[in-house]
């Protein structure tokens, strides 16, 4: 502009015009590349901080599920024993199974609950429940009645129309769909 406001006409004028719009080209093209190389870096960075996060996930689901393998065995031992393994014996339980029984899972779940899905937690909440009403019961002078007893096995082993503990504890497991941590 203030070459055209000094009188300057001609090729001399032209050329100073096209040596200004290559400086703007020039610089336009230069933040536009280095627009795109910031996209570009933040994308590759988000796509890293998501990796990374899977990796510590991962490794999580697998610590988690170390330890549900190490600990779910007992409480499948105590309540397996306690509800089928009764029942197959025909030898109807006494006062005394329903204390050790009651004691038994609260004692685990105070060392291990943590560990329990809310699939898990919700069915092992129900036994522990009527599991209670049991106990009480008993302390009270009662006796455990087969009924209750068939009770607690429908809530560990499930009836037609819900999985019982035992289903849940094996899908924490993987036993009944894909597991949830990847191996690599």
């Amino acid at each position: 502009m203030c070459l055209i406001l000094t009188g300057m006409r001609g090729p001399a004028r032209l050329g100073a015009v096209d040596d200004t719009y290559a400086a703007v080209l020039a610089a336009v093209i230069s933040l536009i590349v280095a627009l795109i190389t910031s996209v570009a870096t933040a994308l590759v960075a988000r796509q890293q901080v998501r990796a990374q996060l899977n990796e510590v996930t991962q490794a999580q689901f697998a610590d988690i599920l170390a330890r549900r393998i190490e600990v779910y065995p007992d409480l499948w031992r105590l309540i397996q024993s306690a509800t089928s393994d009764t029942i197959r014996t025909g030898i109807p339980p006494g006062r005394q199974w329903a204390e050790q029984l009651f004691q038994g899972i609260t004692r685990w779940h105070a060392r291990n609950g943590v560990f329990l899905t809310q699939g898990s937690y919700d069915r092992y909440n129900d036994f522990r429940a009527a599991t209670l009403a049991i106990y009480l019961r008993c302390r009270a002078g009662g006796h455990p009645a087969a009924s209750e007893l068939r009770a607690l096995d429908a809530i560990w082993s499930g009836t037609s129309g819900q999985s019982g503990l035992a289903t849940e504890l094996k899908n924490d497991l993987g036993s009944y769909r894909a597991a949830a941590v990847s191996v690599t």
